[in-house]
């Protein structure tokens, strides 16, 4: 999985710049020692798939299909080793290596276009790192889980260790009983509220940093708070972009794990402005001693 995980990921997220590369090397003959017709049927299987995985879940809506079902799902992908590389993993994933640098260094411009459009989805009135629906099914989790036990590597080692099966058979029964999380009303206004502030917020802390940056006198009296605020904020930037580059925002999995550094994020920008109370002098400590 160390060798696997990274070029699948970019495969499969990047698939329609992928598949749009494709289509150019094919009308102009650029194919490769495989040829034409070897680099189609790839190319057509790959679009079959994406469509597939749009009919069975289009929460992807910022790409317009679903990477996970290609990556762990997809029957005909899981094909591919034996039918287009000879069984052999290694020559697969050079074939992704590829695809993913040539379709970047192509059509750059196609690759930043979709970091804008996945960075703008945390950055938006809607932010996702709230959930606001009235209950969060856990069906289509236990699902997934179900299906990824399946892989042979976790059924040539994990699925060997006893309590595993357990484990696995837990998730099944799990699975078919159609079980949510209900969020009280409470809640939901609570982060619907938050949903709305961040931006707002955000937007007012980089605005006084422009003013702390232009008095001396501010920054002494804001003093360790002022840093540790943009260092709170830089972490969801950071691991935003980290995301946006490499696989989507559209991913429930990220949002959850971005939800306790946007709530605290929230809190401590509130904090900042709505308490510009001096914490030491407002002069510098030299100014006392002349």
């Amino acid at each position: 999985m160390a060798t696997s995980f990274l070029p699948e990921t970019l495969f499969y997220v990047h698939a329609n710049l992928i598949a749009d590369q494709m289509d150019e090397d094919i009308a102009c003959g650029d194919c490769g020692q495989r040829g034409c017709e070897w680099l189609d049927r790839i190319k057509s299987e790959l679009r079959e798939e994406m469509r597939r995985s749009w009919e069975l879940n289009p929460n992807y809506r910022s790409l317009g299909f679903d990477p996970d079902y290609l990556m762990y799902t997809s029957k005909e992908i899981r094909q591919w080793r034996e039918k287009f590389f000879q069984g052999e993993d290694a020559k697969r994933f050079r074939f992704y290596w590829y695809y993913a640098e040539r379709a970047l260094m192509k059509h750059p411009a196609r690759a930043l276009a979709k970091v804008w459009r996945q960075m703008r989805l945390f950055y938006s009135a809607r932010n996702p790192a709230f959930a606001t629906g009235h209950e969060i099914a856990l069906t289509e989790p236990y699902r997934s889980t179900v299906e990824m036990l399946q892989n042979p590597a976790f059924r040539s080692t994990f699925l060997r260790f006893p309590p595993s099966k357990k484990y696995e058979a837990a998730c099944a029964s799990a699975a078919s009983a159609h079980w949510a999380v209900s969020q009280p009303q409470r809640i939901r206004r609570c982060n619907k509220m938050l949903q709305q502030v961040y931006l707002p917020v955000f937007c007012a802390i980089l605005l006084a940093s422009g003013l702390l940056l232009c008095s001396e006198k501010l920054r002494f009296a804001f003093g360790m708070l002022w840093p540790a605020t943009l260092l709170i904020y830089s972490y969801n930037f950071g691991t935003c972009l980290e995301t946006a580059i490499i696989h989507s925002l559209d991913n429930p999995r990220y949002m959850t794990v971005q939800f306790s550094f946007t709530l605290l994020a929230v809190f401590v920008g509130i904090y900042f402005l709505m308490n510009p109370k001096p914490i030491v002098s407002a002069k510098p400590p030299m100014a006392k001693l002349m």
